[in-house]
Protein backbone atom coordinates (compact mmCIF):
# COMPACT_ATOMS: atom_id res chain seq x y z
CA UNK A 1 0.00 0.00 0.00
CA UNK A 2 2.89 2.34 0.70
CA UNK A 3 4.41 1.82 -2.75
CA UNK A 4 1.77 3.81 -4.66
CA UNK A 5 1.62 6.39 -1.87
CA UNK A 6 5.41 6.75 -2.02
CA UNK A 7 5.32 7.20 -5.77
CA UNK A 8 2.50 9.73 -5.53
CA UNK A 9 4.26 11.85 -2.89
CA UNK A 10 7.85 11.34 -4.11
CA UNK A 11 8.47 15.08 -4.38
CA UNK A 12 7.39 15.82 -0.79
CA UNK A 13 9.38 15.62 2.43
CA UNK A 14 9.18 11.96 3.58
CA UNK A 15 8.97 12.91 7.26
CA UNK A 16 5.96 15.13 6.63
CA UNK A 17 4.29 12.50 4.45
CA UNK A 18 4.85 9.89 7.15
CA UNK A 19 3.36 12.18 9.82
CA UNK A 20 0.39 13.06 7.61
CA UNK A 21 -0.28 9.37 6.89
CA UNK A 22 -0.30 8.70 10.62
CA UNK A 23 -2.92 11.38 11.24
CA UNK A 24 -5.03 10.52 8.20
CA UNK A 25 -4.71 6.80 8.92
CA UNK A 26 -5.96 7.07 12.49
CA UNK A 27 -8.86 9.33 11.47
CA UNK A 28 -9.89 7.18 8.49
CA UNK A 29 -9.68 3.95 10.48
CA UNK A 30 -11.73 5.44 13.31
CA UNK A 31 -14.34 6.74 10.89
CA UNK A 32 -14.58 3.35 9.17
CA UNK A 33 -15.05 1.51 12.48
CA UNK A 34 -17.74 4.02 13.46
CA UNK A 35 -19.49 3.38 10.12
CA UNK A 36 -19.27 -0.37 10.65
CA UNK A 37 -20.85 -0.09 14.09
CA UNK A 38 -23.65 2.02 12.61
CA UNK A 39 -24.21 -0.53 9.86
CA UNK A 40 -24.75 -3.14 12.58
CA UNK A 41 -27.36 -0.93 14.22
CA UNK A 42 -25.42 1.11 16.76
CA UNK A 43 -26.38 4.76 17.03
CA UNK A 44 -24.27 7.75 17.88
CA UNK A 45 -22.67 8.41 20.30
CA UNK A 46 -22.32 4.66 20.97
CA UNK A 47 -20.98 3.85 17.51
CA UNK A 48 -18.14 6.25 18.19
CA UNK A 49 -16.83 3.83 20.82
CA UNK A 50 -15.98 1.45 17.98
CA UNK A 51 -14.23 4.25 16.14
CA UNK A 52 -12.17 5.31 19.13
CA UNK A 53 -11.22 1.79 20.17
CA UNK A 54 -10.15 0.75 16.65
CA UNK A 55 -8.53 3.98 15.54
CA UNK A 56 -6.87 4.80 18.86
CA UNK A 57 -6.06 1.27 20.01
CA UNK A 58 -2.86 0.13 21.63
CA UNK A 59 -1.89 -1.45 18.32
CA UNK A 60 -2.21 1.93 16.63
CA UNK A 61 -0.15 3.65 19.31
CA UNK A 62 2.58 1.02 19.13
CA UNK A 63 2.59 1.10 15.33
CA UNK A 64 3.01 4.88 15.34
CA UNK A 65 5.74 4.74 17.97
CA UNK A 66 7.64 2.18 15.93
CA UNK A 67 7.09 4.04 12.65
CA UNK A 68 4.84 1.44 11.03
CA UNK A 69 2.36 3.94 9.61
CA UNK A 70 0.80 1.34 7.30
CA UNK A 71 -0.74 -0.37 10.34
CA UNK A 72 -2.84 2.69 11.15
CA UNK A 73 -3.65 3.52 7.54
CA UNK A 74 -6.20 0.73 7.43
CA UNK A 75 -9.85 1.73 7.18
CA UNK A 76 -10.19 -1.28 4.87
CA UNK A 77 -10.81 -3.85 7.60
CA UNK A 78 -13.91 -2.22 9.11
CA UNK A 79 -15.13 -1.27 5.64
CA UNK A 80 -14.68 -4.88 4.56
CA UNK A 81 -16.55 -6.09 7.64
CA UNK A 82 -19.48 -3.78 6.89
CA UNK A 83 -19.78 -4.71 3.23
CA UNK A 84 -19.17 -8.41 3.95
CA UNK A 85 -21.87 -8.30 6.66
CA UNK A 86 -24.27 -6.96 4.03
CA UNK A 87 -23.08 -9.52 1.46
CA UNK A 88 -23.73 -12.34 3.93
CA UNK A 89 -27.09 -10.86 4.95
CA UNK A 90 -30.58 -11.48 3.64
CA UNK A 91 -30.57 -8.69 1.00
CA UNK A 92 -27.09 -8.41 -0.51
CA UNK A 93 -26.36 -6.33 -3.57
CA UNK A 94 -23.68 -6.67 -6.23
CA UNK A 95 -22.20 -3.43 -4.96
CA UNK A 96 -21.79 -4.91 -1.45
CA UNK A 97 -20.14 -8.04 -2.87
CA UNK A 98 -17.77 -6.00 -5.04
CA UNK A 99 -16.85 -3.52 -2.31
CA UNK A 100 -16.25 -6.30 0.20
CA UNK A 101 -13.80 -7.92 -2.24
CA UNK A 102 -12.05 -4.60 -2.89
CA UNK A 103 -11.74 -3.79 0.82
CA UNK A 104 -10.56 -7.33 1.58
CA UNK A 105 -7.85 -6.97 -1.07
CA UNK A 106 -6.77 -3.56 0.24
CA UNK A 107 -6.56 -4.95 3.79
CA UNK A 108 -4.39 -7.84 2.63
CA UNK A 109 -2.16 -5.47 0.65
CA UNK A 110 -1.76 -3.13 3.63
CA UNK A 111 -0.61 -5.52 6.35
CA UNK A 112 -0.69 -9.28 6.67
CA UNK A 113 -1.58 -9.05 10.37
CA UNK A 114 -4.89 -7.32 9.79
CA UNK A 115 -5.28 -9.37 6.62
CA UNK A 116 -5.22 -12.55 8.71
CA UNK A 117 -7.73 -11.03 11.12
CA UNK A 118 -9.91 -10.10 8.14
CA UNK A 119 -9.90 -13.75 7.05
CA UNK A 120 -11.28 -14.68 10.48
CA UNK A 121 -13.99 -12.02 10.19
CA UNK A 122 -14.88 -13.31 6.73
CA UNK A 123 -15.15 -16.89 7.94
CA UNK A 124 -17.18 -15.91 11.00
CA UNK A 125 -19.72 -13.87 9.05
CA UNK A 126 -19.97 -16.58 6.41
CA UNK A 127 -20.65 -19.27 9.01
CA UNK A 128 -23.24 -17.01 10.63
CA UNK A 129 -25.00 -16.47 7.31
CA UNK A 130 -25.03 -20.21 6.66
CA UNK A 131 -26.32 -20.93 10.15
CA UNK A 132 -29.11 -18.32 9.81
CA UNK A 133 -29.88 -19.72 6.35
CA UNK A 134 -29.60 -16.23 4.87
CA UNK A 135 -26.62 -16.83 2.60
CA UNK A 136 -27.04 -15.77 -1.02
CA UNK A 137 -24.31 -18.05 -2.33
CA UNK A 138 -24.17 -16.56 -5.81
CA UNK A 139 -23.06 -13.12 -4.61
CA UNK A 140 -20.93 -14.52 -1.80
CA UNK A 141 -19.18 -16.83 -4.24
CA UNK A 142 -18.52 -14.05 -6.73
CA UNK A 143 -17.05 -11.89 -3.96
CA UNK A 144 -14.81 -14.75 -2.79
CA UNK A 145 -13.59 -15.32 -6.35
CA UNK A 146 -12.59 -11.64 -6.51
CA UNK A 147 -10.75 -11.98 -3.17
CA UNK A 148 -8.70 -15.02 -4.16
CA UNK A 149 -5.92 -13.27 -6.15
CA UNK A 150 -4.58 -11.51 -3.07
CA UNK A 151 -4.80 -14.50 -0.76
Amino acid sequence: MLLPIGALFADFDPVQVHALLGIVGVAASAWAADWFAQSLGATRPWSMIAGFTFGLSGLAATALLEGHVYHVLNPWMPLFAGFWWRTCGPDPTRRDALLSAVCFSLTMLTTAYLGAATCLVAAGFLLGAHWRREAQWRLIGSSIVLMLPVV
